[in-house]
Order: C-alpha cells, then sequence, then structure tokens
C-alpha cells in the first residue's frame, strides 16, 4: 500500500504516552462513523518536539466525509457531541477515583489492568473527540464555509467582524476561561479568605500547566504569587468581572441581531461553530485534567520495571503490560527512544521505532516548505491591530521572552502558554482554523489574533518589529 505522508502539526512539550492511543482509534475506530479508517497516523518524536504526520489522501477523505456527514444530516453533529461529552465525562469519573489510590499496595497484574482500562476510556475520547478537529483543520472546511456565508450576508467591509462575533461561544466557558474568572472572584475576597480559596483554586485549575507531560506548575504557591502581583499592580478584578459580564452581554445581543438576517440552514451552520468554539479545547482539557493523576500510576509501573518514569511515556501498552509480566524492561531502548523515535500506528496497533529505524520512517514524510517573506496572509480571529516585537514562544521554556506588549508567535498556542499569552499585545500562529485555541482565549481575553499563517514561526525570528492587522488577517515585518 502506497502512503503519502506529510506533517499536520507541530506540538511541543510532549511524548509518545499518552497521544499514541489517537493513532489507535482513528486507525481502527472511525470507518464505522466516516466510511473509512485513516490509513496510518504518526508521531515523529525528537526530544520532547513532535511532529504530527498523517497519510494525505485519507486524512482530506476523512475531512471531506465529516464535514459532508454534518452538512447533510442534521442530528449528525449533536449526536457526535453527546458521544463526546459522554466519553470525556467517563474518562475523568474512572481517573478521578485514583486520586487516593495506593497504587504500591496493587499486583503487577492490577497495574496492568489500570493502564489497560485507563487507555480504553482515552481511546474513546480520541475516537469522537479527534472528529471535531475534522471538521475544522488543515484544511479548515468550516472556517471557510462560515466566511462565504458572512461575505454574502453582510458584505467584504462587515464580514469578519460579523464571522468573529457568530462564532463566539457566550453560554458555555472553557476551563482556561472559568479560571481566569475565578481567580478574579479570589481577588475581590478578603486577604484572610484569599489561601483557602486559592489553594481550592489550584486543586481545580493547576492541571491547565500541565499539558501532556507536565510538570504540574500551577499551584497553590503560584496563584498566591500572582495574587500579590495584581494587589501591587491594583488590578480591579471587580471591574474586570463587570467588563466581562458586559462582553458577555452585548455578545449574545449582536448574536441574535445578526441571525436575523440568516436562513434556519446557516444559523445551524453558525451554532455547530459556536458550539465547536467551546467542544474542541473542552475535550482536551477534559483529557488534560486525567494527565497528572496518570502520572503516579506510570511512577508506579517505573518503580517495580526499575527504569526512569519518563521511560515508561516511551513504551508502547503492549510492552508495559509484558513488561510488568516479566518484571523488566529494555533500559537502552527506551533511551534511545526518549533521544529520537517515530510512532506509527496502523489498524489500531502502535509501533515505535528508534535510531535509524526511526530516521527511515522520517525520510518517508514529505519535506516541509521553506518560505521566505516579509508579509504573511492568515485568518482574523479576533479583530483588532497591534504593533510590537516578536517573540516565539512554543515551549514553557520560551515563556520568559515576553514582555508586556510583545507579539507572541507560536506555531500553535496550548494552555501551559496562557502566562506568555496574556502579555502578548497580539498573537500570530501558524496552525489552526476559528476552533483553534488561539482563536478561542483571544476572543475571551480580547487580544487581536491571525491564526493559519502557515509559516510565521518560520519567517519571522526573535525581535523583528511586527504590524498585525487582524481585521484583514496580515501580519508584516516592518
Amino acid at each position: 500500500m502506497t502512503i503519502q505522508l506529510e506533517v499536520i502539526e507541530h506540538e511541543f512539550n510532549a511524548c509518545p504516552f499518552p497521544i499514541f492511543t489517537l493513532g489507535e482509534a482513528v486507525t481502527s475506530r472511525w470507518k464505522r462513523h466516516l466510511g473509512a479508517d485513516q490509513t496510518a497516523f504518526c508521531i515523529d518524536v525528537h526530544g520532547t518536539n513532535i511532529r504530527w504526520v498523517v497519510d494525505t489522501p485519507s486524512w482530506n477523505a476523512a475531512c471531506q466525509a465529516m464535514f459532508n456527514n454534518v452538512s447533510t444530516d442534521a442530528d449528525f453533529f449533536p449526536h457526535l457531541q453527546a458521544d463526546v461529552e459522554r466519553t470525556c465525562n467517563d474518562l475523568w469519573a474512572f481517573t478521578e477515583a485514583w486520586k487516593t489510590r495506593d497504587f504500591s499496595k496493587c499486583s503487577d497484574e492490577q497495574l496492568a489492568t489500570e493502564y489497560q482500562a485507563y487507555l480504553s476510556k482515552l481511546r474513546a475520547t480520541f475516537e469522537y473527540g479527534v472528529q471535531l478537529v475534522l471538521l475544522d483543520f488543515n484544511p479548515p472546511l468550516l472556517t471557510n464555509h462560515l466566511q462565504a456565508i458572512a461575505n454574502l450576508r453582510f458584505g467584504a467591509k462587515h464580514a469578519t467582524d460579523a464571522f468573529i462575533t457568530l462564532t463566539t461561544n457566550v453560554e458555555k466557558r472553557t476551563f482556561a476561561k472559568r479560571q481566569e474568572l475565578d481567580f478574579l472572584r479570589i481577588l475581590t475576597l478578603e486577604p484572610s479568605e484569599q489561601p483557602a480559596e486559592l489553594q481550592g483554586h489550584a486543586e481545580q485549575f493547576g492541571f491547565l500547566s500541565y499539558g501532556l507531560r507536565g510538570p504540574l506548575t500551577w499551584t497553590s504557591q503560584y496563584f498566591t504569587e500572582m495574587a500579590q502581583a495584581c494587589r501591587k499592580q491594583r488590578l480591579d478584578a471587580a471591574a474586570k468581572l463587570e467588563e466581562d459580564r458586559a462582553n458577555t452581554t452585548n455578545t449574545g445581543e449582536k448574536i441574535a441581531e445578526l441571525e436575523k438576517v440568516l436562513s434556519a440552514e446557516e444559523k445551524t451552520a453558525f451554532s455547530i461553530g459556536r458550539n465547536l468554539m467551546f467542544l474542541k479545547p473542552w475535550r482536551k482539557e477534559m483529557q488534560s485534567r486525567t494527565y497528572p493523576i496518570t502520572e503516579r500510576l506510570l511512577k508506579e509501573i517505573a518503580r517495580r520495571l526499575d527504569v526512569p518514569f519518563e521511560y515508561v511515556r516511551y513504551m508502547t501498552e503492549a510492552e508495559v503490560v509484558h513488561a510488568l509480566k516479566i518484571g523488566k524492561a529494555d533500559n537502552d531502548l527506551l533511551a534511545s527512544r526518549k533521544k529520537r523515535c517515530f510512532v506509527h500506528s496502523f489498524e489500531g496497533v502502535t509501533n515505535i521505532y528508534a535510531g535509524i529505524e526511526a530516521d527511515r520512517w522520517a525520510d518517508k514524510v514529505a519535506p516541509e516548505p521553506d518560505v521566505k517573506a516579509d508579509t504573511l496572509h492568515g485568518t482574523p480571529a479576533t479583530v483588532g491591530h497591534a504593533k510590537g516585537t516578536a517573540r516565539i514562544v512554543n515551549t514553557p521554556e520560551d515563556i520568559q521572552k515576553m514582555q508586556p506588549g510583545d507579539i507572541l508567535l507560536s506555531v500553535a498556542t496550548n494552555p501551559f502558554l496562557m502566562p506568555a499569552i496574556k502579555k502578548a499585545a497580539a498573537i500570530v500562529t501558524d496552525q489552526g482554523g476559528l476552533t483553534c485555541h488561539a482563536a478561542i482565549v483571544s476572543r475571551e481575553f480580547g487580544i487581536p489574533c491571525v491564526v493559519g499563517t502557515r509559516h510565521a514561526t518560520r519567517v519571522f525570528k526573535d525581535g523583528d518589529r511586527l504590524d498585525v492587522d487582524a481585521h484583514t488577517g496580515v501580519v508584516k515585518k516592518v
């Protein structure tokens, strides 16, 4: 079978576990939903940086099938939404019980059983959750469709503002937005009440800093220091909360007014867009809630196998089960994988290649283009205009580069970059459509944003002076 492998996304601070289950889900469980499974799904791993790699023809076919299903079957998206919510809630309920579980008292067989049960539930969240990605990511079919409606109904001059308003979800909040509002609420309390509240806040929202592999940095101490900084800056938390309530009410009223000129089918299309704006990040957040808890299980497995904790993240499910059965793992192989590996999923089975084999697989991936330009075009996600100094921020280590008023450039933002995002005068990403993380948080925090430029982090560099026009989607060096 001939496959055509191409990179669709970059991710940072990542590793094979737990995301190898994504490849297993989409290469074995999509046929009943979309008519065909993915021919292959791969992860090219260099240290903690990864590239998502797909077979382009089967990926594009799945994207088109998903868009067609949503466009022609009124029940398809509501059923998918229910399945996403059901599987995510099931995963959380299962994992939350581990908070008080003493894994040291489990037998090796029990550890393997718990590990497999978790992966089975995680695999189900990917089976349904990644279908949401198909609807609006590389190619952004839904974004293109909704923009065409906005241009038709509101004209070129007002289309961008209408598009952004009509795709803003004012009814449901992501965990990231809930964290921000709850933190502001705590700041309005008496100082004597804040320590206990900040402790509870960290327990509820700290997972947002963990990402795929940690560490967990949003502790009660972190939020205490943030509260002290806000008091020093005389931040008016009550005014910020009132501003958010007013903006939410105003946007809701604008949506109702704009919908008056839309047909029933067009209203449904924008309603799907709004639901997607919430559901995509919520699914990832619900998965992320489980990762810090799962770390406790992985550490016990590592202790039994006498390997560093991180090495367990570079083992397949079958390898973990077998290693627990015989009481040992291949230290040298796992050390090699941690430096460089290629994860290949086919028909629901994952293989992890290291060394020369990993390089051979990577050589099959089409090279990414080398682009030189002073001006790029993307999709406006939140309107506005800003000038500032470019800072490329992809990892937690990059956050320290950001100063208030800088332009944040990223391949694709994620929750653990929030401290940098809040300082940005504008956000520019290589990847994403209307439902990507950058688009969502930029609207929630009112930051001008242009997504889907494809090449911003390769064309521009730290220190460049940039002009970001988030009305037209133009980003240029000045």
